[in-house]
């Protein structure tokens, strides 16, 4: 069977935590500020120089783009969430840190799918499965284990996808992107990823994040992406 590298348009959108709020980098589990990124290595990445870029709104990531012109990105999304993903210097990492319309950034992966793959696909610790990929998917051994994040086409689609989940409800929703998160067996990952509303399945981590005061803190991504909506769109 023949196989395909593509990179792995994950969202782990991180809760900033610094006395005002700004964007972060998030890399193989440690989150960067624009401060930070004398510490950042793009050449030990999966992908050197690879990111993928959130922002606020369809109307700010139109404006962020124009301010990086003439580059270009390689992937505009605009259904699920406003954002896009292209190959940056670190210049451009931080300036984009550094722009109160940008959300958060992460370093895109390499992870091996098959290229007869069709439908959503389940993305953990860097390898993919399809639905019929599950048996050899083990959730005990995940950092959350049976915890997922899910990304659907449209908010229409996502209201609808978790209808056919009922009595099921969601610890998470993100009215905003166009997705859920919560606790799932393997019977509901199987019919998620045969639902063609659903774009990709996620399993949540924990990533481990710094304070400007010094501060450890350990982010759940699924639970503080909707509270840094909430903050950072507030008047």
């Amino acid at each position: 069977m023949a196989s395909t590298t593509f990179f792995a348009k994950t969202l782990l959108l991180l809760l900033c935590c610094g006395a005002a709020l700004s964007a972060t980098l998030t890399c193989d589990g440690e989150v960067y500020t624009a401060d930070q990124l004398t510490d950042f290595d793009p050449a030990a990445m999966d992908v050197p120089n690879q990111y993928i870029v959130i922002t606020n709104s369809t109307t700010d990531n139109t404006a962020v783009l124009a301010s990086l012109s003439p580059w270009t990105p390689t992937t505009i999304y605009e259904s699920s969430f406003p954002g896009f993903a292209g190959t940056m210097n670190v210049t451009q990492l931080e300036m984009l840190l550094e722009d109160e319309r940008v959300t958060s950034m992460e370093c895109d992966t390499a992870v091996m799918i098959s290229s007869e793959t069709s439908g959503a696909t389940l993305t953990c610790d860097g390898e993919v499965y399809t639905a019929d990929q599950l048996a050899d998917f083990d959730p005990a051994a995940m950092d959350l284990p049976n915890e997922y994040i899910v990304m659907t086409n449209s908010t229409t689609d996502n209201t609808a996808v978790l209808a056919s989940l009922s009595p099921w409800t969601a610890t998470t929703i993100y009215e905003s992107i166009a997705g859920f998160a919560g606790t799932m067996d393997v019977t509901q990952l199987e019919m998620l990823l045969e639902d063609d509303r659903v774009t990709f399945v996620e399993c949540d981590v924990i990533i481990s994040a710094t304070t400007s005061s010094g501060v450890s803190l350990s982010l759940f991504p699924a639970f503080s992406l909707p509270l840094f909506w909430v903050l950072n769109n507030m008047a």
